[in-house]
């Protein structure tokens, strides 16, 4: 009966141990299909921002098909990753506005440091940027973008479109959290440095600004026009006020405080009523079919739904 009971509990341990072993050869099974899964997501996810990455980094005209989602064959195989819907959104590129900024007539964009190109004063900006700044930017994105978003991976694999759903707000971020440090510099103080405060060179450009605010129509008595510029209120927006009145006779100098631009405006008190005319005779096409919709028409305010009564 001794031994008939020493192999009863051998038997238990060694079945105890047997289970015990199954159950840990169950977990690592499991372990195993999980951790497969999510290497799956992640090379998915990285697979998405390699193409989310190309997209933002090649030009406009390159970059019509973005990263998209991946479709399912019948037998509920994922298709290659390369497989992407080219139902996205544009890319959010400054080049549209730098290039119909360089194109207006009546609009100078002034970079800093005497620089001309878009990216190549980005860049430089960039550059100067310090290992502490960095860290703030990727905190900021960190935790104001991703972390409400649900993290980067759950955003790589919840959403199709991934330039409205994670590029713009980190380019808005990003753009918001920079634009704090970057120095805030108005035109007058760039066009006073450009010429090192010569007061020549500062009446020609203010003679260009001038010209570029010509009227679009010009009345029979042009003397009868007032000009105007409104500049900065700082010493820069004062010496450039004060040499463009130099260069400029007449001309009414406003100085603006929180304006960072220079603007010219020439004002158009002389036109006579053929002037006028002429001026919105290209208009009437388009105010003629705005009349005929009721919502849209200029005669009365149908946008407003509420009426407040005069003597309530």
């Amino acid at each position: 009966m001794r031994v008939f009971v020493d192999h009863r509990a051998a038997f238990a341990r060694q079945r105890l141990a047997e289970d015990v072993i199954a159950a840990g050869l169950r977990f690592f099974a499991v372990l195993h299909s999980r951790l497969d899964d999510r290497l799956r997501d992640l090379s998915f996810t990285r697979q998405r921002l390699r193409h989310l990455q190309e997209s933002l980094e090649a030009p406009p005209e390159e970059s019509g098909a973005g990263p998209g989602a991946v479709s399912l064959a019948a037998d509920g195989d994922q298709r290659p990753y390369g497989h992407w819907t080219p139902a996205n959104s544009p890319l959010p590129s400054a080049e549209a506005f730098w290039e119909a900024m360089r194109q207006s007539a009546t609009v100078r964009v002034v970079l800093p440091d005497g620089e001309t190109d878009l990216e190549k004063a980005a860049a430089r900006f960039l550059t100067q940027l310090t290992p502490e700044q960095w860290t703030h930017l990727d905190q900021v994105l960190q935790e104001r973008v991703l972390a409400s978003l649900g993290g980067l991976q759950h955003v790589c694999v919840s959403n199709v479109d991934l330039l409205r759903a994670l590029a713009r707000p980190l380019i808005d971020m990003a753009a918001a959290c920079l634009g704090e440090i970057l120095p805030i510099t108005d035109v007058a103080q760039v066009e006073v440095s450009a010429v090192d405060g010569r007061h020549n060179q500062i009446h020609a450009r203010a003679q260009k600004g001038l010209e570029c605010a010509a009227p679009l129509v010009t009345g029979e008595a042009p003397r009868k026009e007032v000009a105007f510029l409104l500049a900065p209120a700082g010493p820069a927006g004062k010496a450039f006020a004060d040499a463009a009145k130099e260069a400029v006779p007449g001309l009414q100098s406003l100085r603006v405080a929180g304006q960072a631009d220079l603007m010219f405006c020439r004002e158009h008190g002389y036109l006579t009523v053929e002037d006028v005319q002429r001026l919105l005779r290209p208009c009437r096409g388009a105010y003629q079919e705005a009349a005929m919709v009721p919502h849209l028409s200029p005669h009365s305010r149908f946008d407003v739904t509420d009426w407040v009564p005069l003597n309530p």
